[in-house]
This record gives C-alpha cells, sequence and structure tokens, in this order.
C-alpha cells in the first residue's frame, strides 16, 4: 500500500474495502458510523495548519503504513461512495493513475475527527513553542479520557491533576485556548466508545465552565456543541454532560475567563456534582451559607440568598467585599471599612479564592462577603414587603451609627428612642442599665459626649414612653422617615482620597455620600459633615480604575474636584442612577398631566360641542413630541457618558505623562548639579596645580 504526497495532498492508490473494517475497541482507530461535516467550519480553514500536520504526520509515519487518520479519512471517502453505488459493490478509492481527480486531500474538517494516537503538531497554526505545550495537552487529553495505547486507567486524583494542568494552559496563555477547544471538538466528534465519549465531554464542560474561546471560534464551537445537544443519542451520562456543555459556553461567553485557576477541590465537586459552600455576611452580622460551584456567578448568587432569606424584591441589593483593616502597626488610625462592589458577572470561585489568598493577610486587611442594596432609591418607599423594609433599615442604621448622618441632639435622642423601640419593644425602661445601654449604642459616640448622661436618659426615655402604641415596623419606618428628610439621607458611601481639591478645604481622607439630592462631603475622624453639591451643580463627572472627579460649581464658580478610589465606576454610576429617576420622575410627571388633560377635554367634548378631533390630536403631538423630547434626552446621557469616559481618560494619561515630565526635570536638575560640582573640583584642581 504504497502512499505519496505532494503539497498538502495524499494520494492513496486502490486497496480492497475489507481492509479498512472499523474496530471500536483497543487501541485501533474508526468510526461506528461517519461523522457530519462540520458546516460551521467554513470560513476557519486558513486558521488550520493542514499542510504542516500533513507533514509532521508524514514524518513520523512508518514507510508504507498508514496511520489511523488516514484510515478514518478513507471510511469516510469509501461510506459516501458506497451510499451512491448499486448494492453489493464497492467503490475504492482511485489511483491517480486512474484518475487525475482522484487524489484525496486532507482538510481542516478530516483533522477534527477523533484520534487515539497524539498528534505531531499543534491543529491550529500556532508559534513554536505553543505547538509542542497543544501536543502534551492532546496527550493529556487521551490519558484523561482513557484513550493513549497501553495506558492504564487513570485515578481520580491523576484525572483531576491532568484536568488542571490543562485548564492552566488555557487559562495562562490565551492563544492555546482555542487550540484546546479544537482538540476537544476534535475527540468527541465520532468517538466509538462511549466511556471515551462521556470523559471527553466531561473535560469539554469543565474548560466550558473556566474559559470561554475566543471570539473568531465561538460562533463554530457553540453551533457544534448545540447540533450535537439536538441530535445526540447516546448514553444519559453523555447527554447531561452535553447539555451542561452548552449552559456553560453560554454563561462564559457572558462572563469571561476564571481570574484564578480552578483549585483540586472545585475541580472534584465539578466532577462528583456536588457544590461548595461560603459564608455571606449582614450589615447586623447575622450570615447565610451559598452553595456556588465552578460556573455560579456572583447574580445567580444574590438570587439564591434572596431565596434564602424570602426577599422578592431584590433587584437593588447585591454583594460587596467588605474589606478592615486589622494591623494596627500598618493602619494606626482607625478607618472605616470599606465596600467594594463586586461585578455581578463575576465567578463566586474567584472571589472565594481571593478572599483566602494569603495576600490579604499580608496587606492587614480582613476581607469578607456582604449582602446589601447597592443604592436607596425613591421607588423604595412604594416597596412594603417585610424582609425589604427590615433589610433596608438595618442598613441604614449600620450607616447612621457610623457616623456617616450626623444630626443635633433632638434628633439623636428621638432616633435613639424609636431603635431602642424596633430592637426591644416597649417595657425595657424597666432595666435602667439595659436602657442606658442601648442609649449609649444607637446614639454615636461622638454625639452622646455632648451632654451629661442623665439628660440623655430622661430625655430618650419621655420619647420611648411616648412610643408605647407603636409596633416595631412603624418605628423602623419613622426611623427611615427621619434619616430621608436630611439633605445626604438614603445616601450611598464611598471612602476616598483628595487628589485634587482647588478650594483647598477638604481633608485629605474623607467619605463621599451619593443619593438623589447630590454630592455630599463628610470628614471620617472626626465624624463630620462638610459640604454639599446639588445635581444641579455637577456639570461633569468621570471615572478611572482608580481615581474619579467631579466638575461642579461652588458659590457659582465651576471647579474640578478629583479623588483616588477604586469605586470609581460604581460612585459615577450612583450618580446617574439618580440623574436618571429624577428625569424619569418628571417625565412621568408630564406625562400624567397630559393624560389628565386629554380626558378632562375628551369628557368636556362629550357634554358640548365636537371639538374632540383637535384636542385628541393635540393631545397625540403632544405625547409624539414628550417621546421625541426623551429619547433625545437618552441619547445625550449617553453622549455625555461617554464624553466624561474620554475626558477621565485623557486626564490620568495627562496626570502620567506630567509625572514623567517632572521626573525628567528632576533628573536634570540632579545632572546639572553634578556637572557643577565636577566644575568646582576641575577649577580647585587647576588652581592647585597652577600654585605648584
Amino acid at each position: 500500500m504504497p502512499m505519496e504526497a505532494n503539497g498538502s495532498v495524499a494520494e492513496i492508490t486502490e486497496m480492497p474495502a475489507e481492509d479498512w473494517t472499523l474496530k471500536a475497541s483497543g487501541s485501533e482507530a474508526g468510526y461506528l458510523t461517519p461523522p457530519q461535516k462540520l458546516r460551521s467550519l467554513s470560513g476557519h480553514e486558513e486558521s488550520f495548519q493542514v499542510d504542516s500536520f500533513l507533514k509532521a504526520q508524514q514524518r513520523t509515519t512508518a514507510s508504507g503504513k498508514l496511520t489511523a487518520l488516514f484510515k478514518s479519512k478513507m471510511l469516510s471517502r469509501n461510506s459516501m461512495s458506497a451510499a451512491a453505488s448499486p448494492a453489493g459493490s464497492v467503490t475504492a478509492a482511485r489511483s491517480p493513475a486512474s484518475s487525475a481527480g482522484g487524489a484525496t486531500p486532507l482538510t481542516a474538517d478530516d483533522m477534527l475527527q477523533w484520534y487515539n494516537e497524539p498528534i505531531p503538531t499543534s491543529l491550529l497554526r500556532l508559534a513554536p513553542e505553543h505547538a509542542s505545550r497543544a501536543v502534551k495537552m492532546f496527550a493529556g487529553i487521551l490519558r484523561y479520557c482513557g484513550d493513549a495505547a497501553g495506558a492504564e486507567q487513570q485515578s481520580q486524583a491523576q484525572a483531576i491533576e491532568t484536568a488542571q494542568k490543562l485548564l492552566h494552559q488555557g487559562l495562562k496563555r490565551s492563544e492555546l485556548r482555542d487550540e484546546l477547544y479544537m482538540q476537544l471538538v476534535k475527540q468527541t466528534r465520532g468517538n466509538p466508545t462511549s466511556a471515551s465519549r462521556a470523559k471527553a465531554w466531561g473535560l469539554f464542560h469543565l474548560v466550558a465552565a473556566a474559559m470561554p474561546p475566543s471570539k473568531d471560534f465561538t460562533g463554530l464551537i457553540s453551533e457544534y456543541v448545540h447540533s450535537i445537544l439536538q441530535d445526540m443519542d447516546d448514553s444519559e451520562e453523555a447527554k447531561e454532560a452535553v447539555a451542561a456543555t452548552w449552559a456553560a459556553l453560554k454563561r462564559c461567553t457572558k462572563c469571561g475567563p476564571r481570574r484564578t485557576l480552578p483549585s483540586v477541590e472545585e475541580i472534584q465537586a465539578h466532577m462528583s456534582g456536588a457544590k461548595l459552600t461560603t459564608i455571606v455576611f449582614f450589615l447586623d452580622e447575622t450570615f447565610e451559607e451559598v452553595a456556588y460551584d465552578i460556573t455560579t456567578s456572583v447574580a445567580e448568587a444574590v438570587e439564591q440568598l434572596a431565596g434564602l432569606i424570602r426577599l422578592q424584591n431584590f433587584q437593588t441589593f447585591t454583594l460587596y467585599e467588605a474589606v478592615r483593616p486589622v494591623n494596627p502597626k500598618l493602619n494606626p488610625e482607625p478607618l472605616p471599612d470599606e465596600h467594594l462592589l463586586l461585578d455581578e458577572h463575576r465567578y463566586m470561585a474567584d472571589i472565594v479564592a481571593e478572599l483566602r489568598h494569603p495576600r490579604v493577610v499580608r496587606e492587614g486587611c480582613q476581607s469578607r462577603l456582604l449582602f446589601k442594596k447597592r443604592m436607596f432609591r425613591e421607588t423604595d418607599e412604594a416597596i412594603t414587603e417585610p424582609q425589604f423594609i427590615n433589610l433596608s433599615y438595618v442598613q441604614a442604621q449600620h450607616d447612621y451609627l457610623a457616623g456617616n448622618y450626623p444630626v443635633v441632639r433632638e434628633d439623636a435622642a428621638q432616633m435613639a428612642a424609636l431603635q431602642t423601640h424596633a430592637e426591644f419593644g416597649y417595657g425595657l425602661e424597666q432595666d435602667p442599665e439595659g436602657f442606658m445601654a442601648a442609649i449609649e449604642r444607637f446614639i454615636t459616640r461622638q454625639v452622646v459626649m455632648t451632654r451629661p448622661r442623665e439628660e440623655w436618659r430622661a430625655d430618650v426615655a419621655a420619647r420611648y414612653k411616648a412610643l408605647a402604641q407603636h409596633s416595631k415596623e412603624e418605628a423602623r419606618t419613622q426611623f427611615m422617615r427621619i434619616l430621608r428628610t436630611l439633605p445626604y439621607g438614603n445616601a450611598t458611601f464611598f471612602a476616598v482620597r483628595r487628589i485634587e481639591d482647588p478650594i483647598g478645604l477638604l481633608p485629605p481622607r474623607l467619605i463621599l455620600g451619593i443619593n438623589k439630592r447630590g454630592v455630599h462631603f463628610f470628614r471620617p475622624v472626626p465624624k463630620e459633615y462638610l459640604h454639599s453639591a446639588e445635581l444641579r451643580d455637577i456639570m461633569q463627572f468621570g471615572s478611572s480604575s482608580q481615581a474619579v472627579f467631579f466638575k461642579m460649581r461652588v458659590a457659582g464658580v465651576l471647579h474640578i474636584f478629583q479623588f483616588e478610589t477604586r469605586q470609581g465606576e460604581d460612585i459615577c454610576m450612583a450618580l446617574q442612577t439618580h440623574i436618571n429617576d429624577i428625569m424619569m420622575k418628571r417625565y412621568s410627571k408630564v406625562k400624567a398631566a397630559s393624560e389628565a388633560k386629554q380626558s378632562s377635554d375628551a369628557a368636556g367634548a362629550a357634554a358640548g360641542s365636537g371639538a374632540v378631533g383637535g384636542t385628541a390630536a393635540y393631545n397625540a403631538k403632544m405625547d409624539e413630541h414628550l417621546k421625541e423630547q426623551q429619547q433625545l434626552l437618552e441619547q445625550a446621557q449617553a453622549a455625555l457618558a461617554a464624553a466624561q469616559q474620554a475626558e477621565s481618560q485623557a486626564r490620568v494619561e495627562n496626570e502620567s505623562l506630567l509625572s514623567e515630565l517632572r521626573d525628567l526635570k528632576e533628573m536634570m536638575a540632579a545632572e546639572a548639579a553634578s556637572r557643577e560640582a565636577l566644575q568646582d573640583q576641575l577649577d580647585a584642581s587647576s588652581k592647585q596645580l597652577g600654585e605648584m
């Protein structure tokens, strides 16, 4: 059976059809049925190195012996020709001597068919160092699936180690992700052994859960997996793996690759179908246990947690990373906790791995997961769900006791009475020590020091007795109502550092409060309200990864303030959300007034003459005009946000250039000083020589 090759064309001479008898056992290659052609492969042929693969294959093939790859190729040709021939006849491949068109070139579709022998090089066009890694990756897949010739069945620990190495290559080197996906397509396409197919799809699911393919190959891989899912007739284990692969592929395409390498514990849980758990805290120090797997996102964890605590209106709640400084050497001053908003598309496994990393301990910080509201909105007042009201009260109380809501003594006494009633109900005044402990607990330390203890006791006790007929829920509602009346009430707070302060009145560290009225500035230690800027005075705002800026009017003059923070995007999002809420509220009022006028005019027309047509036409035009104005407003807001982002980026780049310029000036000054010193030494030496 001689074989010749020229370029990328392998010319195979005639041979009896019985030589292509296929076996699906042992280490011999073959298919029970030829796999269907990959229709989605069109447009990707240039990405595959067919010529190099064929040449490398021929170099590793003994003279006159066909490998399993060429057997599978001939099977595909013979199966198609046999289907077109009369019954009982077999058409073999024709030799070049018998027909000029008898050559059978190797194609990318041929390369993506099951193979139980090592590949000589990568399937895709890769750099030489990546091609050698691709060969090792395929060898690992063969061992994992049990297809390697003469290899023993891997134990679970060995299989986990092999899978982790494959994930490491794909996560560390983006060039190898598509190669890994193509190798998995190859080993799941036409695989004749059910056990091997199930393992290959299980590995496919694991890879899809950890990283997406590139945009160039997302369509090809998703169409392949979807087609297999629709037409698959296999074992239940394989079917479940394909369905899980399809779900994981959709999810990782949206959420992106994992930031950390999946641990042995994660992979083991994934293989066994088990769930891992972590603890999520609330602001009142209670907690719940949340289950997650290798693919669970923050948004899914939030929904799961809402179900556990029976919270229906959870759209404004999310997860935060609460960072608390615990090392007095690194942080001599007491600092408030920093709550970092977690992206809803991030993987829970990544977050848990980062929280457990020793780096967090070395930096003198303690981090944990926290569940709370992203922001308070005007629409919250219409929600009557008890769990929603309770969580909102807990968050507002936490912010108040942290000193973020400075109040006068009268309000402090009333709010202490409300909190005591909401916590203990009526009757605590019978316990003088417990009542005084509650007063000191529910009044900030800075305020409680402004008057004697007995005066606080008498004042709060009188207000507490007046609440005897109220329930705990009513006390919470009144507490929330008082906070809402403050200029900075129901704000979301962010700890920042001052970078640029044109007025020169802000401290180095401060806290920003964002609510529906504007931006509010507070001194963190001691807690003190400094200044507020209404939304109408904020002309522009934007953020980068490490800073946020505001262009706003102060005493009628425009100034630009800049602050260092990792939460710049969250600050801008909060501001934009409140601006959108106000605009939608105004639009709703105008629309409601228009509809009321339309109804009134219609009623008047029904009772009087026939002027309804003109009024209806006017109202229709007005409604259409309002819609157009709303669209223009949304477009202007989008353009403003884009311009703000661009200006923020330009500002950061400008600061970087200015910093480099300052460094260069310092270097030049140092060089000039060095030259002057050398010149002085030279003059002194010349003078000494002259004297000699």
